[in-house]
């Protein structure tokens, strides 16, 4: 949270005095949960949808999303693509394969908390 004081005063000259005070959050991402932890989908257009769920240093949990920095990505493109939206689609016959969900520990970090799970095109 933010705080902002002003202080005008008169001596000689205007004088202005601007204070800004800025606590930014400590809640960190510490891990992330894929789910499901397997899947399988039939190929060439099977899909399954995966989600990531964030647990934080202040022990609560969460979907992450997009806005939070979550990105996925499929170990082998050429069985299966997946969207920023966690929908794997498979394209060949193939796997297991990892999915992994990636976001940072707060946001615009360059460090990045990892969850992953399986997926297999039948």
């Amino acid at each position: 949270m933010g705080k902002i004081k002003i202080v005008l005063g008169t001596a000689a000259a205007l004088i202005l005095l601007l204070s800004v005070t800025y606590c930014g959050s400590s809640t960190k991402l510490v891990s992330i949960a894929v789910s499901p932890t397997t899947a399988s989908a039939a190929s060439p257009t099977g899909t399954a949808q995966f989600t990531a769920m964030g647990k934080f240093s202040n022990n609560t949990t969460r979907t992450l999303t997009t806005s939070d920095g979550l990105t996925w990505t499929s170990s082998v493109t050429a069985t299966a693509t997946i969207t920023t939206a966690g929908l794997a689609t498979c394209v060949a016959v193939g796997g297991p394969i990892t999915i992994t969900a990636s976001a940072p520990v707060t946001k615009g970090s360059t460090m990045m908390i990892t969850g992953t799970a399986m997926l297999t095109c039948s």
